[in-house]
């Protein structure tokens, strides 16, 4: 028996008549799930003679040529990726919605009658784009429908797709960058 590690991921067996035999390996019955015992221990033999590494989980690929005499067999191991102390954040989702005014009137009723009303749990943006005023609200835990409907009654529309939104936030201009409401509502009620 001969063993060569051919890289990390590859090691080539030539086996020949008499390894065979000692194995208990049939060439024409090489592929089939019986002999994947057989696979295994020339695996710990590669492993051992030849510095063949393996992991968890690794998927095993195994193809077979036969020559006068014996057979060689390419094992190749497909590793699953690792993550090599990389770290991941985790993206809460969060709840977004452009509130569109038409005139500066309607914004400031909008803003002082939901600073009135109180428990307002979320962060809000004010821009100005194309002659009207958005105001973005932004929670993790979803907008409260008492605040929507406050602000319905103000606005000339309201949306929710990301899309638009980022839109907004490129190419409008930042009138109050962060808590447009507390800032506006307390100033004109």
């Amino acid at each position: 028996m001969n063993i060569e590690l051919i890289d990390e991921n590859k090691v080539l067996i030539d086996l020949c008549d008499d390894d065979m035999e000692r194995l208990c390996i049939e060439y024409a019955t090489l592929d089939s799930r019986k002999n994947t015992p057989v696979i295994k221990t020339l695996i710990e033999i590669a492993k051992a003679k030849a510095g063949l590494t393996t992991y968890p989980h690794t998927k095993i690929l195994v193809d077979t040529m036969p020559y006068d005499g014996g057979c060689f067999i390419l094992i190749t191991l497909q590793h699953p990726p690792l993550l090599n102390g990389k770290k991941f954040r985790i993206l809460k989702k969060s709840f977004a919605r452009i509130f569109v005014f038409a005139n500066s009137n309607d914004m400031i009723q909008a803003m002082e009658k939901i600073f009135c009303y109180g428990h307002l749990h979320c962060q809000s943006y004010l821009y100005l784009y194309r002659e009207h005023y958005y105001l973005l609200i932004e929670s993790l835990s979803g907008i409260e429908k008492v605040t929507i409907h406050l602000l319905n009654e103000y606005a000339c529309r309201n949306f929710s797709q990301t899309i638009k939104i980022a839109h907004v936030k490129e190419h409008g201009t930042i009138i109050v960058a962060k808590n447009a409401i507390e800032i506006l509502g307390s100033s004109f009620s």
